[in-house]
């Protein structure tokens, strides 16, 4: 499965998902944000993973919430490995896309990946993807487990918002012999591009690996003002497994190129023995760029209002 490999799949890199929390964080309802930060402060990781600097402090209590939830989105990355907290499904949701209407026709029918948008009846000791993790840690946050068992499952849903905003978190490509069931290219782990190392990977970076904290909040501003006026359309939709066919969607439309389709299909029929390095194009790094900025706004709008949903009184 993508995320249990040792590969690239943190989506957006820290950079986007601290952008999009940011933009939740602004636009979300005052009374949201105080339960919020109850919550945080209460997380069993706060001296861990949550230690905020001392620059921030000095800003006051307002800044450090701000601080604690950007934090939090990326803790789910931060705690990989770490087999008390970590879910390493739970990261994405790997809808089909065939490389072939062959490989559709044979392949469609007997798919063992899990694309399930409900619940199982045990959820807390199941392989969940994540539109079903989303789904698990808002009914978590809204029950009556003290904050720091909500903590986590806020943190997650903070997380999973925004990598489904990735369309590499809703997609895999299959095929009989290259790309089989159930991982088929692993989100784009399996796909060599340049620049970056593989498809998923040129993806997650697209807005910086790592940036820091201030920078974040600056590139969050820009976009909040840039796209402001669409976020009443954005979040028309707050149920995830519709993200995850709009990612589905994006996938095709903007990630998976005919000159990616091309390599993976000469390697299928055996022209190439590997799947050859696929330089992405100008006009494609400039589109894609375009795009996850579009992504990451639209990802800060739609946790805000899932969050003034969830935790309404």
């Amino acid at each position: 499965m993508v995320a249990a490999q040792p590969l690239s799949c943190f989506a957006w890199g820290s950079g986007g998902h601290r952008i999009a929390a940011i933009i939740a964080w602004r636009t979300m309802k005052p009374e949201t944000k105080v339960k919020i930060a109850q919550m945080l402060r209460k997380h069993p990781r706060l001296h861990d993973e949550f230690q905020i600097p001392q620059s921030v402090s000095a800003e006051g209590k307002e800044a450090e919430n701000e601080w604690l939830f950007a934090q939090a989105t990326i803790w789910p990355d931060l705690i990989r490995g770490n087999k008390q907290f970590d879910h390493p499904t739970w990261h994405y949701i790997d809808l089909p896309l065939y490389l072939t209407d062959g490989d559709r026709a044979v392949m469609r029918e007997h798919m063992t990946v899990n694309l399930a948008a409900t619940l199982p009846q045990s959820p807390e000791n199941a392989e969940l993807n994540a539109v079903q993790a989303i789904a698990f840690a808002v009914q978590m946050v809204k029950g009556n487990s003290p904050h720091a068992n909500k903590a986590i499952y806020l943190s997650w849903i903070n997380h999973l918002v925004t990598d489904l905003s990735q369309p590499c978190h809703t997609t895999a490509l299959y095929s009989r012999l290259t790309f089989p069931d159930p991982v088929g290219d692993m989100g784009g782990n399996s796909i060599p591009v340049n620049p970056e190392k593989n498809l998923h990977a040129y993806w997650d970076g697209l807005l910086g690996w790592e940036i820091g904290y201030d920078e974040a909040q600056d590139h969050a501003s820009d976009l909040l003002r840039k796209f402001e006026q669409q976020r009443d359309q954005d979040i028309l939709e707050l149920n995830a497994m519709k993200w995850a066919e709009e990612g589905f969607g994006f996938a095709k439309q903007y990630v998976y190129c005919d000159d990616i389709l091309k390599a993976a299909y000469e390697k299928e029929v055996g022209n190439t023995q590997k799947i050859e390095t696929v330089q992405l194009s100008e006009q494609y790094q400039k589109e894609s760029s375009q795009f996850a900025e579009r992504q990451v706004a639209k990802a800060g709008f739609r946790l805000a209002a899932l969050l003034d949903q969830a935790l309404a009184d």
